[in-house]
């Protein structure tokens, strides 16, 4: 919960590979506390494992230009 007034940044990522290993894809977005969308980012990564995936959508924005 935010105190009125102030600003929270949220980072919502996901990802899915079809199988395991298989061909993976990730996305997030990285959003205030009022829904306004700061970055939005979607990839497809190579061939990987589940595990793999979720790490790599985890870490992925910081390698951006925002």
């Amino acid at each position: 919960m935010a105190l009125r007034g102030s600003m929270v940044v949220v980072l919502n990522v996901d990802g899915s590979s079809f199988e395991n290993p298989r061909i993976f894809s990730f996305g997030g977005v990285l959003r205030r506390n009022d829904d306004n969308w700061l970055y939005r980012f979607a990839r497809n990564a190579g061939v990987s494992t589940n595990h793999t995936c979720r790490v790599v959508s985890c870490v992925s924005w910081l390698d951006t230009d925002m």
